[in-house]
């Protein structure tokens, strides 16, 4: 059990979640002579623990999650790569109970983006999350929420589409963006139904962007080995609120544009 008083916790208004322990019922599945499945022989699979939830990135909740994602701690705004990552716990209110998971880690997180066009809502820079966790406690054996109060200052604000500027080299135009980060977790079970460790293994990161295929954006077709030269960098800017992303190195498949139909050609990268 987790203490999560007021005033030490994260709140991060999100649009939907599928956080939720599962386990399955499994059956031998031997041949008896019969079709038929044979309920006293059935046994409960392992738990597993944790699932995705997303929200609107923002300066603030980039700040929230960033150092779990990534691993260290904040460095005058820098968050840097680490080789270990930082655990945290999580309360999940679904209104009828309030459910626990403890002791976790961020497996993956999808940040992304795309142009919609006039009309509707904005163009938001969407974050989906998934997390894995140790251990879970039920309605009624876990905390009660606590009270939070959300702020709604300007580094709450979520960015949107338009304030991004992708630089590969020079500034080029982008029509969508995800950058994948996966630290590639592996639960480990020793005689337990449970997790009995969380292993984080291999750590990629994939930046997959769409654009239009014409001049400005033509030399990035067919890129040597070595990748993208020069800046490489994704800038969010929201006033005087800036996330940046800066990548050490890019290096892209080659994917041959292809005719969709009466539209502009894109070039995927």
């Amino acid at each position: 059990n987790v203490s999560f008083a007021s005033g030490t916790v994260s709140g991060i208004p999100f649009a939907r979640e599928n956080l939720a322990a599962r386990r399955q019922i499994g059956d031998p599945d031997v041949i008896i002579g019969s079709r038929e499945e044979v309920s006293e022989r059935a046994r409960f699979s392992p738990w597993t623990y944790g699932g995705w939830f997303n929200f609107h990135l923002s300066p603030a909740h980039a700040e929230t999650i960033f150092p779990w994602v990534l691993g260290a701690d904040a460095a005058v705004n820098a968050y840097e790569l680490a080789e270990t990552l930082q655990a945290f716990s999580a309360l999940a209110d679904k209104v009828t109970g309030v459910h626990e998971f403890h002791t976790g880690y961020i497996n993956r997180i999808r940040i992304s983006g795309r142009q919609n066009g006039p009309g509707g809502n904005p163009n938001w820079i969407t974050v989906a999350v998934q997390c894995v966790f140790m251990g879970y406690l039920a309605p009624g054996s876990s905390e009660s929420y606590p009270s939070l109060t959300l702020p709604i200052t300007g580094d709450y604000a979520p960015y949107v589409f338009e304030d991004g500027v992708l630089t590969l080299s020079s500034a080029v135009e982008v029509k969508s963006f995800v950058i994948d980060i996966n630290n590639h977790i592996q639960p480990r079970y020793v005689n337990n139904l449970e997790p009995t460790a969380l292993c984080p293994s291999r750590r990629t990161i994939t930046l997959t962007t769409v654009h239009p295929y014409d001049s400005g954006t033509s030399a990035l077709y067919n890129l040597a080995i070595t990748g993208v030269s020069g800046t490489k960098t994704l800038a969010l800017t929201n006033g005087s609120n800036v996330v940046t992303f800066t990548f050490g190195s890019l290096q892209a498949d080659t994917i041959t544009p292809v005719v969709e139909g009466k539209q502009e050609i894109d070039l995927v990268m």
